[in-house]
């Protein structure tokens, strides 16, 4: 099940969520703009022991993590990989296929890991964020003194997530104390009961949880009392130094061309 309290006990808690929630955004324009696999894969490899060592998590839970939008990405930049051409070409790997011939060439190959590690370091950057800062003190610094709409639905729907995680949990575990995984015809029906079941009861506890609102005197608008913090010099001076040792970085590898 999802901790709901992710981000609150970490060595960076004290840290003003602004300071963090620029850096994080900084540090993706360079990941997005970076044409260099080396540079990303660094960035990459850097911000996952940053969260590792800040939030305090072990390192195989936080591989677990990335490797959920690591396939979702892989899919994506196989596409890229893979060319079709009507005749055979000087590649990699050459499938013949019909009339066409499914190829890998280099550049196309270069490409796709090019985007691979983009994807992922820009990904790592934003686990980073929510592993070192509370999605409520990110909220609370986005709405400022404002309300709308749109930041509501953000906290709906994060607390949504984990009343289905905690819906669904509770499900499983008592399907497993009934041994209802015991074989694959019935580890699929338990599945699809799985399902059925955590969306029936999700509506219901969303229900509940309006009304429990509406019982509130809810009239629209999610108020919240924010956390006070300090902007404290030293670490804007780290977060300033770091962001200049990013670019800097950035720099070097698209003047050099380093791939």
């Amino acid at each position: 099940m999802l901790n709901p309290h992710i981000g609150l006990d970490n060595k960076a808690g004290d840290v003003h969520p602004a300071l963090k929630l620029w850096f994080v955004l900084l540090a993706m324009v360079a990941g997005l703009l970076s044409q260099s696999l080396v540079f990303s894969a660094i960035l990459l490899v850097v911000c996952g022991l940053v969260s590792v060592w800040f939030s305090g998590i072990r390192a195989g839970q936080y591989l677990r993590w990335l490797f959920i939008p690591f396939f979702f990405i892989l899919f994506g930049v196989i596409t890229i990989a893979i060319e079709i051409h009507s005749s055979k070409n000087p590649s990699i790997i050459s499938i013949h296929l019909l009339n066409s011939y499914l190829e890998v060439s280099q550049p196309s190959l270069m490409k796709a890991l090019l985007l691979l590690t983009k994807s992922l370091s820009v990904t790592a950057l934003f686990f980073m964020l929510i592993l070192t800062t509370p999605v409520y003190d990110l909220i609370a610094v986005i709405r400022g003194k404002r309300s709308s709409l749109f930041v509501e639905l953000v906290m709906l729907i994060y607390r949504q997530i984990f009343v289905i995680s905690e819906v669904a949990a509770n499900i499983r575990t008592a399907q497993q104390t009934r041994l209802a995984y015991q074989g694959f015809g019935s580890s699929v029906q338990s599945y699809v009961q799985l399902i059925s079941r955590t969306f029936v009861l999700s509506f219901r506890r969303s229900s509940d949880m309006y009304n429990a609102m509406e019982s509130r005197c809810f009239d629209g608008e999610i108020n919240m009392l924010p956390r006070k913090f300090i902007w404290k010099t030293q670490y804007i001076v780290i977060a300033v130094s770091a962001e200049i040792l990013l670019w800097g970085s950035w720099c070097l590898t698209s003047k050099l061309g380093v791939l």
